[in-house]
């Protein structure tokens, strides 16, 4: 409710006379699919799809395949360049290129070639800003703030900024960083602050940062670091590299090649021999 709320606010505050786009009302003007731009027809076949590219690392152009929309929905805005798109009941897109909202009460504020649209069920989705950012699968009232490639496919998770981050895991997290997974396995309420490339895939978990770590056990945590790998429930690794810890309750707090494969064991910057 609180997604749906905010989204009324922002089209209450942007729709003008001076501003074509506010569906049903007023002085403004209704765009129908006809009159929206070749390049910005999102298929008129149901179920189409459409790609959305972006940029990768190294340069080159990936594409991630989204439902498709066409038109104008019922009580939808469309600000910005023509080729936006806000296909869904109640959707806004403030600014911007290319963008696409097609999922009830959905909003993009702006950026270029962002796009919303469930596959699975979902609605109240947000994205603020940045390029090539999607939110789809049951992405009910998820969020990316800006960034560039980022992707969330289940409901209730965010994304705050980085580039090609992506979750699946509901009620989950990521704040930066570049190539940051949180898997489906997470299941829920998991978090990456930031990093390189780092995978979490147990539920109730947190990794700070670092690079190439992978989480995948329930109730663990890895603060940074370099390759560390935690599997065991309740685990902590809090920096190093190439650790791991498959003991429960089990704690590595730095070093390099330590292994805490008992539970409850305790090793602080130990190097394998």
């Amino acid at each position: 409710m609180r997604s749906r709320f905010a989204v009324i606010l922002l089209c209450s505050a942007v729709c003008a006379p001076t501003v074509v786009g506010c569906a049903d009302g007023g002085s403004s003007v209704t765009r129908s699919s006809a009159t929206v731009p070749q390049a910005a027809q999102q298929g008129a076949v149901s179920g189409g799809q459409a790609s959305v590219g972006r940029r990768t690392p190294s340069g080159a152009r990936r594409t991630l395949s989204v439902p498709t929309c066409s038109g104008t929905g019922a009580d939808a805005f469309v600000g910005g360049a023509g080729s936006n798109v806000a296909g869904g009941q109640y959707a806004f897109v403030g600014a911007g290129s290319s963008n696409q909202a097609c999922d009830e009460w959905s909003a993009i504020a702006g950026g270029l070639s962002n796009a919303i649209s469930y596959t699975t069920g979902g609605d109240a989705g947000f994205i603020g800003g940045g390029e090539y950012n999607v939110l789809t699968g049951n992405d009910s009232e998820s969020a990316i703030v800006g960034g560039d490639g980022n992707q969330v496919t289940a409901g209730e998770s965010s994304i705050v900024g980085g580039e090609d981050n992506s979750i699946a895991a509901g009620d989950s997290l990521i704040g930066g960083g570049e190539q940051n997974t949180i898997t489906a396995a997470a299941t829920a309420d998991a978090a990456i602050v930031g990093g390189n490339q780092n995978t979490l895939s147990g539920e109730f978990s947190f990794l700070g940062g670092g690079v190439y770590n992978n989480l995948s056990g329930t109730y663990g945590a890895v603060a940074g670091g370099y390759t560390n790998k935690m599997s065991a429930e309740y685990g902590f690794i809090g920096a190093g590299s190439s650790n791991t810890v498959s003991g429960e309750a089990a704690v590595v707090a730095g070093g390099q090649g330590s292994y805490a494969e008992g539970a409850y064991a305790r090793l602080r910057q130990q190097r394998r021999r």
